[in-house]
């Protein structure tokens, strides 16, 4: 499902149904926790892949149980709207443009082809809908003409709505992340500073800042001790080799935890 018209399926972004799983499986431990407060009584709950997946695409799937039909594969030269759609710069970057009609005259001023806003295909939505292929060709060519950097301050000045198809590193040192806090310090993870953060926040009680994970049985003597088994069973646990010795024990990339 996710492709442009002519082009094969592509690869989902790594990890993003287990993100989404995790949410879902979250907010159904959260909604079994007020059962349980409301009623007394426990209940197990859970999701899957696939229900993520369904759910995360659920208004094309419950629009095809409705029987209806959606647009067409997205065409970035033939586009449902030319002014929210993908552009390539000078020196190959692509932008996101999403631009609503009112902004139109901001966008032709921006491009420097003010004249556009008096050529009689581009003065209403129909008149647009109906010179797609025409409209798109001339935001293909302004937008070629000049780098990324022009266009950041000509669209920044302007206040036409865009966005830069960032790489991961990109975005990994974007400082709206930090001054957000969406990329926060991690602790106790020597050779890293800082990870995403969760996306759930609630003013009544501030996050637990993110930190390194458990290793591989790293808190064993607490977790038995906590289910009542004494000192001594323990060393005898680890002596017949039921748990590893810390000097056993499988060193691994620690992950963030938050």
């Amino acid at each position: 499902m996710t492709r442009d018209a002519g082009a094969p399926p592509t690869l989902p972004v790594a990890g993003s149904g287990d993100y989404a799983s995790a949410m879902g499986l979250y907010s159904a431990i959260v909604t079994g926790l007020y059962f349980r407060e409301r009623t007394g009584r426990g209940t197990c709950v859970g999701t899957s892949l696939l229900a993520q997946g369904v759910w995360a695409t659920g208004m094309l799937v419950s629009g095809a149980l409705a029987g209806g039909q959606f647009y067409g594969l997205h065409d970035r030269e033939n586009p449902s709207n030319p002014l929210i759609n993908t552009y390539t710069t000078a020196d190959g970057r692509w932008l996101m443009l999403v631009v609503f009609l009112p902004h139109w005259p901001r966008l032709a001023n921006a491009i420097g082809h003010p004249e556009l806003l008096k050529d009689p295909r581009f003065t209403d939505p129909r008149a647009i809908a109906q010179n797609v292929h025409a409209l798109t060709d001339i935001l293909d060519r302004a937008f070629a003409g000049r780098p990324l950097a022009y266009w950041k301050q000509a669209l920044g000045r302007a206040r036409v709505s865009y966005g830069i198809i960032q790489t991961p590193e990109e975005a990994a040192g974007d400082p709206q992340l930090r001054a957000t806090d969406i990329v926060v310090p991690i602790e106790g993870v020597d050779d890293l500073d800082s990870t995403v953060n969760s996306p759930i926040t609630m003013l009544a009680s501030p996050k637990v800042p993110p930190r390194r994970a458990p290793r591989l049985g790293e808190h064993n003597d607490e977790v038995l001790a906590e289910l009542g088994f004494s000192p001594g069973e323990i060393d005898d646990f680890r002596s017949e080799g039921v748990i590893p010795s810390p000097a056993e024990q499988e060193p691994q990339r620690p992950y963030a935890a938050g």
